[in-house]
């Protein structure tokens, strides 16, 4: 009997604070939100690099001798992306096909697509899914897109955009009015609700920039999730596809605002960069809150692809953590640390400037308490330290 298509999704630039999933308040993804809701979600899982290439090469690499090798055993595995760089990477040799589907020309290319076949990650989709038709299909199927970082060319009807009665702007008769002290600075321009353009944003929000313009922009990148959350779906309600093993996961993540910057290539890497969405069919209903290492995500597929039983247990999925441990260090090639723990997250610039966030409750890094708890920043900087010897009530 031939076992079904596994389905691995991989996107590039897929912060957690767009998905609805994840808690967002400003963006809507019904099918992320069916597929959570139907499976297993990972709350926190940490980037063991800022590049994405890097990620998603350890999730291939560290597991060759496990489940690629099994993956191969049981009928093969092929890749579809829209990304060039990956066909240059060594650990895609363990693949028995890579299928670059690269960008077809418009007329309009300037311009957002009208429909959501013509974009750039829905003909990669579409390609994938052609392959599912065929009756020879791998045991593997893996979709990656790096979109959300290159090419924003989702159809702007899927933006949200609030409906605001014009009649609700106008001053009531019965407010009276404060006059304001005249101020000769010329406002900004307000910003469009969203923005046309194709090429990611990535720059700093400066201190006289309109207020809105952060919204816009989070609209705009918020408009191309929602394109992935569509295909999502697709993928989901294909015919042949409808039982099959399914996972999602972000290789980076995206600032939207955070730490004053709109993009996926800031001076400084902060959380919003190192926070990856996971999501997997197995097990049910399920939400696993533990610090969780993107180096781990090879162990997860090797389960998926040679076993049916859950991803995670009830005893890992009981396992209370502590402050310290485990400790995720994140490579940059900046000379940046990074450090995250299930309650910290450090940061030790190469000027020595030090920064220490209390984790989970500080989600965007907005406050810096490393000269309040010097003693956590101490044991954090010392890297001879182990955190096994180190007991929690040492911390409080």
């Amino acid at each position: 009997m031939k076992v079904s298509t596994t389905v691995i999704i991989t996107v590039e630039g897929l912060s957690t604070s767009a998905l609805s999933c994840y808690g967002s308040s400003w963006n809507e993804t019904p099918h992320f939100d069916a597929f959570a809701a139907a499976g297993c979600v990972w709350d926190n899982v940490i980037a063991t690099s800022t590049d994405p290439l890097q990620v998603l090469a350890s999730w291939i690499e560290n597991g060759t001798e496990s489940w690629v090798a099994e993956a191969r055993r049981q009928g093969g595995l092929e890749l579809f992306t829209d990304d060039a760089r990956l066909v240059h990477l060594q650990c895609l040799s363990a693949f028995n096909r890579v299928e670059l589907v690269e960008e077809k020309v418009f007329r309009t290319r300037h311009r957002p697509r009208d429909h959501v076949d013509q974009t750039r990650v829905g003909r990669l989709v579409a390609t994938a899914l052609d392959r599912i038709e065929h009756n020879d299909r791998p045991r593997v199927l893996w979709i990656h897109s790096s979109s959300l970082v290159k090419c924003w060319d989702a159809p702007r009807y899927l933006a949200l955009v609030d409906e605001v009665d014009e009649e609700d702007n106008e001053p009531s008769e019965d407010v009276e009015l404060i006059q304001m002290p005249s101020d000769d600075r010329e406002m900004p321009h307000s910003p469009p609700s969203v923005f046309d353009s194709l090429e990611p944003p990535d720059f700093s929000l400066s201190t006289d920039c309109h207020p809105d313009l952060a919204m816009s922009w989070m609209r705009t990148y918020g408009c191309q999730v929602r394109l992935i959350d569509l295909l999502v779906g697709l993928v989901r309600g294909f015919e042949k596809l409808v039982d099959a093993d399914m996972m999602i996961a972000g290789t980076s993540g995206f600032a939207l605002g955070e730490n004053g910057w709109i993009g996926a290539n800031g001076p400084t890497t902060r959380s919003s960069m190192l926070r990856l969405p996971l999501l997997s069919s197995r097990p049910r209903s399920l939400r696993v809150p533990q610090l969780t290492s993107s180096n781990d995500v090879h162990e997860l597929l090797g389960k998926m692809i040679g076993t049916s039983s859950p991803l995670v247990s009830c005893e890992q999925w009981a396992v209370r953590q502590s402050e310290l441990e485990p400790r995720i260090e994140t490579a940059n090639g900046h000379g940046v640390r990074l450090i995250t723990t299930p309650k910290w997250f450090f940061v030790e610039e190469p000027t020595h400037d030090r920064f220490l966030y209390l984790k989970p409750d500080d989600a965007g890094d907005v406050n810096d308490i490393s000269r309040l708890r010097d003693d956590v920043v101490q044991i954090l900087c010392d890297q001879s330290h182990e955190p096994d010897s180190v007991s929690d009530a040492a911390l409080k």
